[in-house]
């Protein structure tokens, strides 16, 4: 069947669908006209609440509004991610002890290479933060989102084997290693938590 003879749901539930941004959020605002009003309304709530408890990207919201869309010939999987809130993520909280006087550097490095690095390879950031009051004064923390531990793999997969990202790591610790330690803890938020 081709692609033109779908329904905007049929074409949000194709796996390979090689759809353009502007065409999937087409798809996805003809495929909302067509749930009931309350259920839109709620679905539209979901997403406004996931929205404001992280400042997540266009992108991220289309995919949840797709997958909430996909399944919703069965109706209670649809109430469910309505009713918590909408689809819940996975966080990582990725702990670095820099080397002893390294930690300029290493906020350098983020701030000028691995920013870049995450955005190329889809490595959806909340934050960064260093110790005010408590904990190490050398450490760098911060946390990043993904739809699932299958989506960290791929994207942690595409961003160790990335080359450049390799020449260019590999040029800031010419003067020796920034990092003594890291640790990585996976998180799942609990059903209360406002940020989903």
């Amino acid at each position: 069947m081709s692609t033109a003879m779908l329904t905007p749901e049929q074409r949000i539930c194709q796996p390979h669908a090689p759809l353009e941004e502007a065409e999937r959020l087409r798809n996805v605002r003809l495929a909302c006209k067509r749930l009931g009003s309350n259920r839109r309304r709620r679905a539209a709530q979901a997403i406004g609440r996931m929205r404001s408890g992280l400042r997540i990207a266009r992108q991220s919201v289309i995919a949840y509004v797709e997958r909430a869309i996909s399944i919703r010939r069965d109706g209670p999987m649809l109430d469910t991610l309505i009713r918590k809130g909408g689809f819940v993520m996975l966080y990582e909280l990725r702990t670095y002890s820099a080397m002893p006087g390294r930690l300029p550097d290493l906020n350098k490095r983020f701030a000028e290479i691995t920013m870049g690095f995450f955005k190329k390879h889809g490595i959806q950031i909340v934050g960064f933060w260093t110790n005010e009051i408590g904990g190490s004064s050398d450490q760098l923390l911060y946390i990043l989102a993904y739809d699932s531990l299958a989506d960290r793999e791929k994207k942690w997969a595409g961003f160790m084997s990335d080359s450049e990202r390799l020449a260019k790591f590999a040029e800031t610790e010419k003067n020796g290693p920034l990092v003594r330690r890291l640790t990585a803890q996976i998180l799942r938020p609990t059903a209360y938590s406002p940020m989903h």
